[in-house]
């Protein structure tokens, strides 16, 4: 959770009663920043951790940098562990978006499902993600789209209610919403995988 005046006129805490203009902005940043945070993470730094685990690392023609650039040395098919470096990095995406802990502690079977359905949303998201920071080759394009899927998804809950710890909530509501993404989620996830059998066009340079 955020620190400071964002995190407090979001949340409601440190006695902050702000307009409703004032939270829809602090809403707003706060999903960009977790866009720049998170897509630094998983698709610069981990996306190329599990590029070199896998054989596709600055040695062997990639190159990605926490400035947010990714590069190939030549055109033609994507480099063969690229795919599983998608995989792998979407994947922990996933999996750290939930705790079974907070599962456990709801205990009901509403949260268990969405302690079950939160890392597929999240890993689908992530690896279509992955996908287009290797087409776009920028960490800004990246954060962008992240931040403004967040302000879709989250936004509206974050201006009314405030910050939550977890997304195992218990609540139908929440359920019914986090299922719908996993399903509007899975064609673009389709789509991102196609991209990997198919030529690039050539290196990406700086964003």
């Amino acid at each position: 959770e955020p620190a400071g005046a964002v995190g407090d006129a979001v949340s409601g805490g440190a006695g902050v009663a702000p307009g409703l203009t004032f939270r829809v902005a602090a809403v707003a940043l706060l999903c960009l920043f977790t866009g720049v945070f998170e897509e630094g993470v998983f698709r610069v730094l981990a996306l190329d951790a599990f590029a070199l685990a896998f054989g596709t690392g600055r040695r062997n023609g990639y190159d990605a940098t926490v400035s947010g650039s990714i590069a190939f040395k030549s055109a033609g098919p994507w480099p063969r562990g690229m795919l599983k470096a998608a995989i792998a990095s979407s994947a922990l995406f996933g999996i750290l978006h939930v705790s079974a802990v907070d599962a456990a502690a709801a205990g009901s079977a509403v949260a268990w499902a969405q302690f079950a359905l939160k890392p597929v949303q999240a890993g689908l998201f992530g690896f279509f993600m992955a996908a287009l920071f290797m087409r776009t080759g920028s960490l800004w394009t990246v954060a962008g789209v992240h931040g403004l899927f967040n302000l879709m998804y989250t936004g509206p809950v974050l201006v009314t209610s405030g910050l939550s710890s977890t997304y195992v909530t218990g609540s139908p509501a929440d359920l019914a919403l986090l299922a719908t993404t996993v399903l509007l989620l899975i064609p673009p996830a389709l789509a991102a995988a196609h991209t990997f059998g198919s030529p690039r066009e050539g290196s990406c340079g700086p964003p």
